[in-house]
């Protein structure tokens, strides 16, 4: 069962309170997507995962917390970059704030944590039918775990983050890309990745770019 709370939190960075919806508990019933996305109930609370001070703008999971392996929280914040995103009007609200926070751990090259909340807002784009909004935050997220993969020097950490780039290729429709990144990942030893890398494989053959789950990744491989 998932339970919401509404809390008075105090922003750290300006001290002032205000009103926010709080995850309390949730649970999972079901597989995740393809791309990491966990089954409802927990899937439906993406929304809830981070917070906005109304007031100074600040943008965190916690906005009652500092995000101390961020530098220049302030100073991000009064880009344009990080203004036009705050309130931009073709993107579900709470999937900028999840960009917004994006964005300050992209400043501070953390590219990997980033790429997920970039996800996080494709996610809640997905959950609001808004398919461009989710195609950008997709492609943002591919331009992370890039600028990520580049600094990686484990060979096994890439490779897993590979088979969800599969994924993300896939979902915004850049099929070509994704075929090619599906063979040379499905070099893997893991029998289990294996498997959801050759679903891929069939639905980029069948130029199926819809939302999937890894249940469907199993039930394909017990036919087959």
């Amino acid at each position: 069962m998932t339970i919401i709370r509404p809390y008075n939190v105090k922003c750290i960075m300006c001290g002032r309170n205000s009103s926010q919806t709080v995850l309390a508990s949730s649970n999972t019933m079901g597989y995740p997507d393809l791309d990491g996305r966990p089954a409802p109930m927990l899937g439906n609370t993406i929304g809830y995962w981070n917070q906005a001070c109304r007031y100074c703008k600040y943008c965190a999971s916690d906005i009652s917390k500092a995000q101390k392996e961020l530098k220049g929280i302030k100073e991000i914040i009064s880009t344009s970059e990080y203004q036009s995103q705050f309130s931009n009007p073709e993107f579900p609200e709470e999937a900028n704030i999840a960009l917004c926070n994006s964005i300050l751990f992209e400043k501070n090259a953390l590219y990997l944590e980033a790429a997920q909340l970039s996800l996080q807002a494709a996610w809640i784009c997905d959950s609001n039918e808004k398919i461009e909004a989710a195609r950008k935050c997709r492609e943002r997220t591919i331009m992370l775990i890039q600028r990520w993969q580049e600094k990686q020097k484990n060979a096994k950490e890439k490779k897993l983050e590979s088979i969800l780039m599969v994924d993300l290729y896939r979902r915004v429709g850049r099929l070509e890309e994704a075929q090619k990144l599906c063979y040379e990942t499905l070099k893997t030893k893991s029998k289990n990745l294996k498997k959801f890398l050759k679903y891929e494989k069939k639905l980029i053959s069948d130029k199926d770019t819809a939302r999937h789950n890894a249940g469907e990744a199993f039930h394909e491989e017990e036919q087959s």
